[in-house]
């Protein structure tokens, strides 16, 4: 039976087909996410080798009271989460501002229309009075649409979600990060420090393989969403860390020569055994390279805070005059 035309989500299908048919295969990571991917991501924070998550709220259980002073400091704002989730860090920033009776919009951004939904409602039978105003869109378009509100913005790029891009789109997006955002508006974003080579490596390849069915649920929205044919045990998910270049990627591997065809794209894909998809990247930082990135984005460094063992931190900034 043909897929129905209205089913299809365009943007998807021409990315899964610019994808299989580049030299290095490739799946865009934003594609995980979907209600069973925002599901398993939500395991993999719960993983008792996927650290980042628990550093993260020691930092904001410990230091919430100075990190929202800092914010409230320039009088009412829109505060603006890229890649929201499900709140669960913010939660504890938010509270402290409502008890402050901060003057502020909270506006959670993501590409996923379910993460927007359930967050959405939840925060409104959690926080009754709390001014939400959710967007499902790509970063840059939601930062466009709210700059031009005319409002003091205080951005926050939490879970190292500016990890999940190669260096090059790293210090791209924070040159458009840097555009997007007015003179003294600030940016409180939290990255993942460099740190033991295996500490890296077993956060993404826990032994229950739930990082795996995270990856290959790319494999399952392609066959439920656009009519493929993967069969996902044909293919084993592969982690590797670079201590060189600080970052961890994310392979599906091809465990056979298949072919492999998705009825949308009317197309057919070649595997040769042992060829890859890659799936997705998780860059480390190092103090120099935050450096680096603070003069790309005419940031100034307001303050920063890291968890006990030093394995992440949460940095704010403020643009400053170019």
């Amino acid at each position: 039976m043909k897929l129905s035309t209205l089913t299809i989500d365009r943007v998807f299908a021409e990315e899964v087909n610019s994808g299989l048919q580049a030299a290095q295969k490739y799946l865009p990571t934003r594609f995980i996410y979907d209600e069973n991917g925002d599901k398993i991501f939500q395991q993999i924070m719960e993983l008792p080798e996927y650290y980042l998550t628990r550093s993260e709220l020691e930092i904001f259980r410990a230091h919430k009271a100075v990190i929202v002073s800092r914010m409230i400091a320039g009088g009412a704002f829109n505060l603006i989460e890229l890649g929201a989730g499900d709140c669960m860090k913010t939660k504890i920033l938010l509270e402290e501002l409502r008890s402050r009776k901060a003057e502020f919009v909270y506006t959670p951004v993501d590409i996923s229309a379910n993460a927007i939904e359930t967050t959405t409602a939840d925060l409104k039978k959690e926080f009754h009075d709390l001014r939400v105003e959710p967007l499902q869109a790509e970063y840059f378009e939601a930062l466009d649409t709210l700059k031009s509100r005319g409002q003091r913005l205080v951005v926050l790029f939490l879970g190292s979600n500016l990890g999940n891009f190669r260096r090059p789109q790293i210090d791209h997006l924070i040159r458009k990060l840097s555009e997007n955002v007015s003179v003294n508006d600030m940016i409180f974003v939290g990255v993942d420090l460099v740190k033991d080579p295996l500490t890296i490596l077993h956060a993404y390849d826990d032994n229950g393989y739930v990082t795996e069915a995270f990856n290959k649920n790319l494999l399952h929205r392609i066959n439920n969403e656009l009519g493929g044919r993967f069969d996902p045990d044909l293919f084993y998910f592969y982690p590797n860390y670079d201590p060189e270049d600080g970052s961890v990627k994310s392979y599906l591997v091809s465990m056979e020569e298949q072919d492999v065809y998705i009825e949308a794209l009317d197309n057919k894909f070649h595997f040769e055994q042992g060829e890859t998809i890659f799936t997705e990247i998780s860059q480390k930082f190092s103090e120099d390279y935050l450096g680096d990135l603070e003069k790309i984005g005419h940031f100034r460094l307001i303050e920063s805070w890291t968890d006990q063992r030093r394995y992440f931190k949460n940095l704010l900034w403020q643009k400053s005059q170019s």
